[in-house]
């Protein structure tokens, strides 16, 4: 960690970001990575979450983010992993997703699902913009090491309404995830966090170097 890798390889960048709300945006707390550095995330803020009339009830007191990774110019983001324990300068800290987090989970025949990984990243698109979860793009991502996972304690009952849905506070968000198809920049996690409270990103992020190209040696008479 710390120097420029060979073609073929990972980088890897582990950093803590940290979010007051309703701020104007989220702050990197510190980087262990020389090469891949706390300007290659970054946290923007989305405002108040909505969905489209009838998709979803209206969620007042909390704030947007989505999390995103850019990768150096001609590489890609590999994967990430909010998941085991990140270095964070000379310490050891916890990976994942950690706050007072809205959570929307999808209820039918008297069965609840969690939705810790999901293609939405657009605020007031469907009903799971109101949902906080990790960001995968269509038919790109395996999920490695552990899979996606999250907690809800449900207690939003009155946003419940007639819909097939769930919403509560959760506290944490983990797992950790390949992407097969990458791109230079790439959405890590949709946030939402409750307004007046303070959320913390703990995650490491690996690059894809672009391949180096190679010239054919000729021999000369």
């Amino acid at each position: 960690m710390g120097t420029k890798m060979h073609h073929g390889s990972k980088k890897r960048l582990a950093l803590l970001g940290a979010a007051v709300v309703p701020a104007a945006g989220m702050m990197i707390g510190s980087s262990a990575n020389a090469a891949l550095t706390a300007s290659n995330i970054s946290f923007v803020n989305l405002g108040t979450p909505t969905s489209p009339t009838g998709s979803a009830p209206t969620v007042s007191g909390y704030t947007v983010f989505r999390i995103v990774a850019t990768a150096e110019t001609g590489d890609t983001i590999a994967g990430d992993d909010f998941t085991g324990n990140q270095t964070i300068g000379a310490s050891q800290i916890p990976g994942g997703i950690f706050g007072t987090l809205l959570q929307r989970w999808t209820y039918a025949s008297s069965a609840t699902t969690k939705t810790p990984v999901n293609l939405q990243d657009q605020n007031g698109v469907n009903a799971l913009s109101e949902d906080s979860h990790l960001v995968t793009f269509s038919n790109q991502a395996v999920a490695i090491g552990a899979a996606p996972n999250e907690d809800n304690d449900q207690s939003l009952t009155s946003l419940n309404g007639a819909t097939a849905a769930r919403f509560g506070n959760g506290t944490n968000i983990h797992g950790a995830i390949g992407f097969t198809n990458q791109f230079q920049t790439q959405t890590l996690a949709y946030v939402i966090l409750k307004n007046g409270t303070t959320g913390t990103a703990v995650m490491g992020v690996s690059e894809q170097p672009a391949p180096v190209a190679r010239v054919p040696a000729r021999a000369s008479a």
